[in-house]
């Protein structure tokens, strides 16, 4: 049934396919008026022919299917009233949604891809709730199960579990890279599948642990995020997230090329680059999937510097891998078998010496002996 559903949904959206599918079924009509000519026609000169010429117990067998393929009552006549029936049934289907819901509300209101309709674009704040969602890649096997979360806008909240357990699932429903296959989640309290899509992704920014660079220099980097953004706001975005600093250090600055996938700069500024494009663009909702895990320590307080001024009256989600870079997160959750668990500040759920105390304990060691060997 989800699948069903899916493709209905894409059939809604896609006029070009619907058009098409239209003519197909017109077509399909058209032809089919002739092909029970043809059948009639080879029936009567193979099988009806062998049975008029059959001697013995060979012509009763020819007539008897002779009269069950090309008779006026037999199969092939049965064939194709049901299939004019259903064809015609179809088109006039079609036909009366095209008219009744002019492709979808959806479309009407806020555009397509193709021609966005920005004027009507409703302003978000950022609020964020999950009501009653039930997910799964596969049917019958959720990640989700009835998963319920109020996020309050301009509130940052921290995702912790172990590998599987629904944390990049909740984000990715967050962000409508996937939709609930039950329940409800709802922006600005309006369920999110009732307006564009393309006007819930003009309001995200995401960084990604890995960062990817395209080919061309630093500012045209940046620029992808806005492609109408001016060189002082390229800047402004530089500074922000603390690359302007290496950038400018660099022999042609913004002008400097990157390489295929940013092959010329390393990965901590490859990281903050990718950031600088994220947040250029002043998205309402933000988010961090372990964007620090892959970077060194310097660049890891450079982000950390940065994430608090970026997130602040923005509605952010962060995965986090370690733990430190989540100490001043409205709301860590933890998340385990799609299900929270705990939830609450740091200080909050040390006090509560559960999963998280534990984590962060071991984590906490792990890195005092790292530095001590270090050292």
């Amino acid at each position: 049934m989800k699948k069903l559903y899916y493709l209905w949904q894409f059939m809604k959206g896609n006029r070009a396919l619907y058009i098409i599918s239209i003519a197909a079924i017109g077509m399909a009509t058209f032809l089919s008026f002739f092909w029970p000519m043809v059948l009639r026609v080879t029936v009567d000169s193979i099988i009806g022919g062998k049975a008029l010429e059959a001697q013995g117990w060979l012509k009763p067998v020819f007539s008897s299917a002779y009269d069950f393929l090309g008779g006026r009552s037999g199969l092939a006549g049965k064939l194709w009233i049901c299939s004019i029936f259903l064809i015609v049934i179809t088109l006039i289907r079609g036909i009366f949604l095209y008219f009744k819901g002019k492709w979808s509300e959806v479309i009407d209101e806020y555009g397509d891809i193709t021609k966005s309709k920005k004027e009507n674009w409703p302003e978000s704040d950022g609020n964020i709730r999950f009501k009653n969602v039930s997910f799964g890649y596969k049917d019958g096997e959720y990640v989700l199960d009835d998963f319920n979360l109020e996020v309050q806008a301009g509130e940052t909240i921290a995702l912790v579990g172990e590998t599987g357990s629904g944390k990049s699932t909740i984000v990715n429903l967050a962000c409508r890279f996937y939709e609930p296959t039950k329940g409800e989640v709802l922006i600005d309290g309006v369920d999110y599948r009732k307006r564009s899509m393309l006007w819930l992704h003009s309001s995200l920014g995401y960084v990604l642990q890995t960062p990817h660079l395209f080919s061309g220099t630093i500012k045209e980097n940046i620029a992808y995020g806005c492609l109408t953004a001016s060189d002082n706001e390229i800047n402004e975005a530089a500074k922000l997230v603390n690359a302007h600093e290496f950038i400018t250090g660099l022999e042609k600055g913004y002008d400097s090329e990157v390489g295929e996938g940013g092959s010329l700069l390393s990965t901590s500024e490859k990281q903050l680059i990718y950031f600088a494009r994220a947040i250029i663009t002043g998205p309402k909702i933000f988010v961090l999937d372990e964007a620090t895990s892959s970077v060194d320590t310097e660049t890891e307080k450079k982000i950390q510097d940065a994430t608090h001024k970026v997130l602040e009256h923005r509605t952010s989600f962060i995965i986090a891998h370690r733990l430190s870079t989540i100490h001043s997160s409205d709301r860590i959750l933890v998340i385990q078998k799609g299900k929270i668990t705990e939830m609450g500040t740091h200080h909050e759920l040390i006090k509560l010496k559960g999963y998280y105390y534990r984590l962060y304990s071991n984590q906490f060691m792990e890195e005092r002996e790292s530095e001590l060997l270090t050292a």
